[in-house]
């Protein structure tokens, strides 16, 4: 029988890996998690009701120091109803008057629109102001603004500047900001062990996200010798601060027992904490528990539902193994349309499986205009990659010459290509389509030959449909 006639996608690989989200140490900062420091955080308690009628009583206070406990009052709504008008008048009259911490929460203003139009520009006069008189968390704010290029033209090395003078006054986002620059070589020259000094100073402070980097690092041994109990423990630090990376990757650390003893259920909690804060590859990684009955009752209804908050964030994988319970009706109701949309979702991220896929519903006319030419094209495109399943497929066509001049020579190389991507398979138990687990660049390898891991499984599947028996292979990180 031709794979590409049964009615449905049946020889699909599940997907159920993490995908890495740091960046290329080149990449621009904008979408990584630089902080801007909090103005109005760490202000004592301004006043009480009685406090701010004391204030109220000089009613043109030209005390600068009165002027910015009455703006902030108003700014917090301490002692009053809150009120970003007032608090932006009376903090504005105490930084004319050359308040420093005045001009500061005054850029804060301006920054978030609190009271006034927002305003790029004018924050970065009032960031500058106070800056210039030292103000540590103004410094860090102005680095801010220029690394992102937000009322002043980008220039990362003008922020890195600006960042190490906070940085140098112990202002903890400064000191993060500043390994962020060294840890991805923008405005500065990349620097690992330099990235890792920085943020271990952060950390120190109770900086959740550098707790977390500083945690990677360790991990992967980039800038500090690789410690993976090192690791864990900043892990953990950060993952009780409630970072939801850190939850997951050292959840995954309990899984395959890596710098802690494995821990099935506290594998299962962690990367359910991360999972309710919405963070992809632990929604992911939590419908692949549910779909394997790994740490957790076998569940294919919550596997689905979790898949599908992971598929809304671009998760290709989760895409993918999403389509798949539509296309078995597995969690879900059997829906070929469904199935279909979620497998073009996650080849537009050039899937091999998605291609795959996609290639058998174009050959079985299912949810589609059957188009064997579509389904070479497809197969193709999974083939390509090194997809075992498509290389036989793509090998049938040639020889069955369907969408496709029959060519036997053509099929001949494609069904050795495929038999030779088994026979890898087979050795390495994994397909390993580039994405890692534990956020890491070069994980794969340590976390494969570690003799502590489950073992993946090669399971024949039974289609739910008069078809014929599918094979699938089940990745999981561990």
């Amino acid at each position: 029988m031709h794979p590409a006639s049964a009615s449905g996608p049946t020889d699909m690989s599940f997907q159920a890996g993490v995908e890495a989200e740091l960046p290329d140490p080149t990449t621009d900062l904008t979408d990584i998690g630089l902080k801007r420091s909090g103005a109005f955080e760490g202000i004592s308690n301004p006043g009480t009701a009685s406090s701010f009628r004391q204030l109220q009583q000089a009613v043109e206070p030209s005390d600068p120091e009165t002027q910015f406990k009455r703006g902030v009052m108003h700014a917090l709504g301490e002692g009053v109803e809150p009120d970003g008008l007032e608090a932006r008048k009376w903090l504005q009259r105490a930084a004319e008057n050359g308040h420093v911490h005045a001009q500061l929460c005054l850029g804060d203003l301006y920054v978030d629109g609190q009271g006034v139009e927002s305003d790029h520009e004018e924050a970065v006069k009032w960031y500058r102001l106070a800056s210039d008189h030292g103000n540590a968390k103004a410094q860090n704010n102005l680095g801010f603004m220029y690394a992102m290029g937000f009322g002043v033209a980008q220039d990362q090395a003008e922020a890195a500047k600006w960042f190490r003078l906070a940085a140098e006054q112990a202002q903890v986002s400064g000191e993060y900001n500043l390994g962020l620059m060294y840890f991805t070589g923008n405005g500065v020259a990349w620097n690992d062990t330099e990235a890792a000094k920085w943020f271990r100073l952060a950390a120190e402070q109770g900086c959740h996200e550098a707790q977390f980097r500083l945690g990677l690092m360790y991990f992967d041994g980039d800038g500090v010798p690789r410690d993976r109990a090192e690791a864990a423990k900043w892990y953990r630090l950060a993952a009780n601060g409630g970072d939801a990376k850190a939850q997951n990757n050292l959840g995954l650390m309990y899984v395959a027992g890596l710098g802690v003893a494995q821990d099935q259920m506290e594998a299962f909690k962690l990367v359910m904490l991360a999972a309710k804060q919405g963070h992809a590859m632990a929604c992911f990684r939590l419908g692949s528990m549910y779909f394997l009955g790994e740490f957790v009752q076998q569940d294919d209804t919550e596997a689905a539902r979790w898949y599908r908050l992971a598929a809304q964030q671009n998760s290709s994988y989760a895409q993918y193994n999403l389509g798949y319970m539509y296309a078995n009706g597995r969690g879900l109701a059997r829906d070929d349309n469904e199935a279909f949309n979620w497998f073009r979702l996650a080849a537009e991220d050039d899937l091999a499986e998605a291609h795959h896929s996609l290639g058998e519903m174009y050959a079985a006319g299912r949810a589609v205009e059957q188009d064997d030419k579509e389904a070479v094209r497809r197969y193709r495109e999974a083939a390509m990659h090194g997809y075992a399943p498509a290389q036989k497929n793509l090998a049938d066509m040639y020889a069955a010459g369907r969408g496709v001049k029959q060519d036997s020579e053509k099929a001949a190389e494609w069904y050795q290509e495929a038999d030779a991507s088994s026979e890898f398979l087979e050795q390495t138990e994994v397909i390993l389509l580039g994405f890692t687990p534990f956020e890491s660049e070069d994980e794969w390898d340590a976390y494969n030959a570690n003799k502590r891991l489950r073992e993946i499984e090669r399971t024949p599947h039974i289609i739910v449909q008069d078809t014929e028996l599918g094979c699938e292979s089940l990745i999981t990180a561990g």
